[in-house]
């Protein structure tokens, strides 16, 4: 697909009866706009009407395109104190992020944890058909949030996930995923954007880490292009 900046976007400015609700999806969530999107009721797992241990998972299909895919996970416990800390630290200023810093929090990346594990051990990796194409900290409406681009060779669907440290401490991490065929990238990214930049979040930012440094990212733009798939 093209190259398309979020902040270049127009965005609509109606508000249905799922938007309005979507607060109650996952708690870092204040806000996100679905009127594009219908949720999938096929069953009340799919619908989050029944969870287990405060699970999340609500399922959303585009109105346009039943084939593109929008989910909110939660997984419904904390992370280990150790993957917090490195997640925190992560998510701390926007950056672009190597295979090598996916690999210690790969327990908070759900669907690309194993992907993320043998990043840096290529033999391995050139086995498995889901491919992480990259990965950054992106700034949205002012939270910093880890985006991961990922492909599934075999299923010729392409991915976006978004990572969010919930209480800004770490050890909560809410997931938002796109999940939309190859073919149909180009044609969606606009409703993409949309969605993303509608998002308005309960907690913003975490508070500054002793001894951290966020000048050494200066140079890093706060809302970078979506790579061409």
């Amino acid at each position: 697909m093209n190259e398309k900046a979020l902040g270049e976007l127009d965005f609509a400015s109606h508000c249905d009866d799922t938007s309005k609700k979507s607060g109650g999806i996952l708690d870092s969530v204040n806000f996100v706009r679905l009127s594009a999107f219908e949720e999938c009721r096929k069953s009340t797992v799919l619908s989050g009407e029944v969870s287990c241990c405060n699970q999340v998972f609500r399922r959303f299909r585009l109105r346009a395109d039943r084939e593109v895919v929008l989910d909110f996970w939660h997984r419904g416990f904390s992370v280990d104190d150790s993957i917090a800390n490195e997640f925190f630290r992560l998510v701390s200023s926007p950056q672009s992020v190597s295979p090598e810093r996916l690999a210690p929090i790969a327990d908070v990346l759900g669907p690309i944890a194993v992907t993320a594990r043998c990043q840096t051990e290529p033999d391995i990796a050139s086995m498995i058909p889901i491919k992480i194409e990259s990965a950054e900290v992106r700034t949205i409406n002012s939270k910093n949030v880890l985006f991961v681009f990922w492909s599934d060779i075999n299923q010729e669907r392409m991915h976006i996930s978004l990572f969010v440290d919930s209480r800004c401490d770490g050890l909560k991490v809410d997931e938002i995923h796109f999940s939309i065929p190859a073919d149909s990238m180009e044609s969606v990214a606009q409703v993409v954007a949309e969605t993303l930049e509608s998002i308005q979040w309960n907690i913003l930012s975490p508070p500054p880490i002793p001894g951290f440094v966020p000048s050494m990212f200066s140079g890093v733009p706060a809302v970078p292009t979506i790579p061409a798939i």
